[in-house]
């Protein structure tokens, strides 16, 4: 009778357990799920952000061509610059651990990364032009600035091409 009883207790003890830790994933996954409508308001979020920051290092690539640099105006304005992309990068960091795994939301979030590595590489070139002390140091970093802006604005495009087509 004891054995029965142990037997009994042991059944539901593990069924019990079984079906918590069923309802704790599926929860957990139903957690992690996006719309695709929120999914890409949140990425058009991020890219709008980023674009704001890849406007603002060409307007300093801009006048860096036309005008001499005030240096110290120069990493202000790159500093508030890199500030706010840092924290936008935190951002994107939490949402890449909601989207995790490899399907469609993780793969335009990785691109929303390239894109924002992308313009954080351009903004360290800027910073690269306080340092120059020749013309033609100052336009071998302008021109690297502007190839890699080509590739940022190559990786946008693919960016929002996917966005387009993407509905779940």
């Amino acid at each position: 009778m004891c054995k029965i009883n142990n037997l009994k207790f042991l059944i539901t003890t593990s069924l019990s357990i079984i079906i918590i830790f069923t309802s704790v994933i599926l929860n957990a996954s139903e957690l992690g799920s996006i719309s695709p409508a929120e999914h890409k308001e949140t990425i058009n979020q991020f890219i709008g952000e980023i674009k704001d920051a890849q406007n603002q290092s060409l307007n300093i690539a801009q006048s860096a061509l036309r005008d001499s640099i005030d240096t110290n105006q120069l990493q202000d304005q790159i500093s508030i610059i890199s500030n706010n992309l840092s924290s936008l990068n935190e951002r994107i960091e939490d949402y890449a651990d909601i989207v995790q795994g490899l399907n469609e939301q993780d793969r335009q979030v990785r691109l929303t990364f390239n894109f924002l590595n992308l313009v954080r590489s351009n903004l360290y070139t800027l910073t690269l032009l306080t340092r120059v002390t020749t013309d033609i140091q100052r336009l071998q970093l302008l021109d690297e600035y502007f190839r890699t802006r080509i590739n940022t604005l190559d990786t946008l495009e693919i960016l929002k091409d996917l966005l387009e087509k993407y509905t779940d």
